[in-house]
């Protein structure tokens, strides 16, 4: 392009990518870092780019600019890739992973030499840096070109103020393992007995794209063997096999099938096999409206098809019960108070319970006690209130221990009383033992919810703060990375990162603990344990200017708290002096 000649211009969608941490990847192991970047370059990166039609403009030490024809092309690839490079990072220690964040605009763009420049250049660059590690930020722009094109949840943040761009700019979080349901309330099915109208689901059989009429077993084995899993819900009814397995091998009317069977979700899928690989996909549907909840690609090696299968059951199972659970509290919070059932008044709670703010839980409690009243044998919210006093406890917000213990412990025999096969009801029961001090007997009763639900992530976290109060911080990594696996993009998650923070605090493993506790804060900026977390750890590390502003943060959000509360769930003095220890450093006092 010279002085004299109009810039060439054309419109297009632009990805910016860079790795999470490099300087630190690259100063612990310059080499390995190297080549295991220009692995996943080489191996998913660059074959995704040219699946979805995309060019790669130009690459940096730890970053990337791509070009895409198409906005639906773009986020599919970044989908693809996160996905892919989770795959990739399964079981590798903290410190040897590498994350990307990605950022997605569309725009007018320069073009000269190849390279392409502009405001929507520079916009996809700022939502890369707001993405989280693995996570994916899009423009509102880009939004409106893939929405409903796309099997993806999108987070709407609002209006964002951006560096070096004078105007906000509308940005959305991009979930890869779920999309977004619909916002109206179903009144699709009629009450199923003994349920009080809540929700139906049916799993319909995967659909055999192999060619090959052996695999015909092993589609039908994991339709079952998920439907099986989700019978231990026992919250939602599930239609009966033999009912939604007569839709097999016809061609079906999704929203038809949910009025014929009455349920308000259908989970279809399709298996191919390929050699020794196998992909399986799902879907959630809505069946009133047809769309989707949730929609998942599991691409596996078929070393022991039981395990894979196994596995596979595990994760959908996992992810449907959250997806459900989303859009039910979704539903609920649209609705009046007064119009609610108890099932829609404890996901009204659930809603609630989510934000994790002193007015949020005053909210949650209202509700979760409205759905005891209306039905007082439906044992979910009834443990959710147990569980709403176990968090205002631990993060220091109920400071009348005297009182709350005692009717806490009340509660946990009431609720075994109430429904002994509710894995919920075990859970809170391991939530009161810990709040008493009494971590094998935790450990026993989230033991017990996962015998009654293998799927229940929820109770393989509570297995993680037990042992870690025990002074077992190791174990409790252990534990807690199993949940996250389980369910990697549980409501909770904030929670969960906070007490895996905590355990690499107590291992003195500073640097990593900062880390987790960061992604934490940015799922929830407001959680104490999360900004507490950052304190000590700021501090541990001798960046005592940066742990006083950050003590600021956590004194807001848990005002009063007292050096008794934050001791009184350690079972060894030593791990308390420690777990204090770093916010005496900021200069923290009562």
């Amino acid at each position: 392009m010279t002085p004299d000649m109009p810039a060439e211009r054309r419109l297009a969608a632009i990805l910016a990518t860079d790795v999470v941490g490099f300087s630190r990847l690259m100063e612990a192991d310059e080499e390995g870092t190297f080549a295991a970047l220009q692995s996943h370059r080489a191996e998913l990166i660059d074959p995704k780019v040219a699946e979805h039609r995309g060019r790669i403009v130009k690459t940096t030490g730890d970053g990337a600019l791509i070009e895409f024809p198409s906005v639906v092309d773009a986020v599919r690839c970044a989908l693809d890739v996160q996905r892919g490079m989770a795959e990739r990072n399964a079981g590798l220690a903290p410190e040897r992973l590498i994350a990307f964040r990605v950022g997605i605009n569309v725009g007018d763009v320069i073009l000269d030499a190849g390279d392409i420049y502009g405001d929507g250049v520079n916009v996809a660059a700022r939502l890369e840096s707001m993405a989280d590690p693995g996570g994916i930020c899009i423009s509102g722009a880009a939004y409106d070109h893939v929405a409903g094109k796309v099997a993806a949840a999108f987070d709407d943040l609002g209006p964002q103020t951006v560096k070096n761009i004078a105007r906000p700019i509308r940005v959305l979080r991009v979930t890869p393992s779920t999309a977004a349901g619909p916002d109206g309330a179903a009144n699709l099915a009629a009450p199923v007995p003994g349920f009080q109208g809540r929700p139906a689901i049916a799993v319909l059989p995967l659909e055999n794209m192999s060619g090959d009429p052996e695999q015909e077993f092993f589609a039908d084995g994991i339709a079952e063997d998920i439907l099986t899993r989700l019978a231990m819900w026992r919250w939602c009814p599930i239609i009966a096999r033999n009912s939604s397995f007569a839709y097999k091998g016809k061609n079906i009317d999704l929203r038809q099938v949910g009025r014929e069977l009455g349920a308000r979700y259908l989970l279809e899928g399709s298996i191919r096999k390929a050699g020794d690989r196998v992909r399986i996909t799902g879907q959630l549907i809505d069946a009133e409206t047809g769309h989707h909840v949730w929609a998942e690609r599991y691409d596996r090696r078929l070393d022991d098809i039981f395990a894979v299968q196994d596995e596979i059951v595990d994760a959908i199972s996992v992810a449907l019960e959250d997806a459900v659970g989303r859009s039910e509290s979704k539903r609920a919070s649209v609705k009046t108070p007064a119009s609610m059932d108890a099932w829609e008044l404890h996901h009204r709670g659930m809603h609630h319970l989510y934000q994790f703010t002193p007015a949020a839980f005053s909210a949650a409690r209202e509700a979760f006690s409205n759905a005891v009243e209306g039905d007082p044998h439906f044992a979910p919210p009834a443990a959710m209130l147990a569980l709403l006093r176990f968090f205002e406890i631990l993060v220091g917000w109920n400071r009348n221990l005297e009182e709350t213990i005692p009717a806490l412990a009340a509660d946990a025999q009431r609720l075994l009383a109430l429904d002994s096969m509710e894995p919920t009801v075990h859970v809170s029961a391991a939530c009161v033992a810990m709040i008493t001090r009494r971590y094998e007997d935790a450990e026993t009763s989230a033991k017990r919810a996962i015998e009654l639900n293998p799927s229940n992530a929820q109770a393989h976290y509570v297995i993680g703060p037990a042992m870690l109060f025990d002074g077992r911080p190791q174990e409790a990594i252990e534990a807690i990375n199993l949940a996250i696996r389980l369910s990697p993009n549980d409501s909770f998650m904030f929670v969960w990162l906070s007490t895996l923070a905590a355990s690499y605090y107590m291992l003195r493993d500073y640097e990593t603990s900062l880390r987790i506790a960061e992604r934490a804060i940015r799922l929830n900026p407001k959680y104490p344990l999360a900004l507490r977390n950052r304190v000590s750890c700021l501090a541990q590390l001798g960046r005592l200017d940066e742990a006083r502003q950050a003590l600021v943060a956590f004194v807001a959000a848990s005002p009063g708290i007292t050096a008794e509360a934050a001791r009184a769930a350690w079972r060894r003095p030593e791990d308390a002096d420690h777990y204090m220890d770093g916010l005496y450093k900021a200069g923290w006092t009562e």
